[in-house]
């Protein structure tokens, strides 16, 4: 069984990277994990995540960039 949390930290560290790795360092570009929904018990793996993402950007061609990295 593949545990969809695992998957999820993976997606959300990558999110982070698409910031710092393919944007422009004089760019502002904000891209957060504000919400991450996952299982009712500690000890049973969920059958499913959701992550709930914010992007922000004043440039509307990096906001386009980033949303087409996700």
């Amino acid at each position: 069984m593949v545990d969809p949390v695992v998957i999820a930290a993976h997606v959300v560290t990558r999110l982070q990277t698409i910031v710092s790795r393919e944007v422009p360092p004089e760019e502002t570009v904000a891209v957060t994990v504000g919400k991450l929904y996952a299982g009712t018990q500690a000890n049973i793996i969920p059958h499913s995540v959701e992550l709930e993402i914010n992007i922000r950007s004043f440039d509307n061609a990096i906001h386009r960039q980033v949303v087409g990295a996700i």
